[in-house]
């Protein structure tokens, strides 16, 4: 039985690395990096600036949402279809803690380093939300000052997210889809 689950989670792995090569691939094309596959999973992540854990985890408690499985209130037939039965069947609580467990079980990867990499690429994020005038009136300074942070936010957004990628990796065996961990 054990080899089964064994050839079945290895089996999984290779899908999900087969999805991770046709990123590479597709954005080899355009100017996009491939980790920008990843799109919102990193806000999945423990954040320091987090009052309860994750940056997700802040918004699903200020909607009393995080102790309702996500099949309750992710009612659109479409939308539903996209994610797996493990992960609509979950509460975002248990979905964080077993990204907590993942991370835990993972020797190549460190909370530290996640923290430190979420913080760093917050920092220029937090560079472009704070910025409040517009477009029209912006100076060529200033302009060109967003420009940077936004450049610097994006490489640190793909740095952050070269690192989660065996966390990613180990989720999606796990039987969660793409679109669980990155909508």
């Amino acid at each position: 039985m054990e080899g089964k689950a064994n050839q079945l989670e290895e089996a999984r792995r290779q899908e999900v690395l087969a999805e991770i090569e046709d990123w590479r691939a597709k954005n080899k094309k355009t100017d996009r990096p491939w980790q920008s596959e990843l799109a919102n999973f990193h806000l999945l992540l423990p954040d320091p600036e987090s009052s309860s854990g994750s940056f997700m985890t802040d918004q699903y408690e200020s909607m009393g949402f995080l102790d309702r499985p996500h099949g309750e209130f992710i009612t659109n037939p479409e939308e539903r279809s996209l994610h797996s039965e493990l992960f609509l069947g979950q509460t975002p609580r248990e979905l964080f803690q077993t990204i907590d467990n993942v991370i835990k079980d993972i020797s190549s990867v460190s909370l530290v380093e996640i923290l430190k990499l979420v913080r760093e690429e917050r920092a220029y994020g937090n560079t472009l939300n704070e910025s409040s005038t517009s477009f029209v009136e912006m100076d060529d300074n200033h302009e060109l000052e967003l420009e940077a942070a936004f450049e610097r936010s994006i490489i640190k957004l793909n740095e952050l997210n070269m690192y989660v990628m065996p966390i990613y990796i180990v989720l999606r065996v796990k039987g969660y889809t793409h679109y669980d961990l990155t909508s």
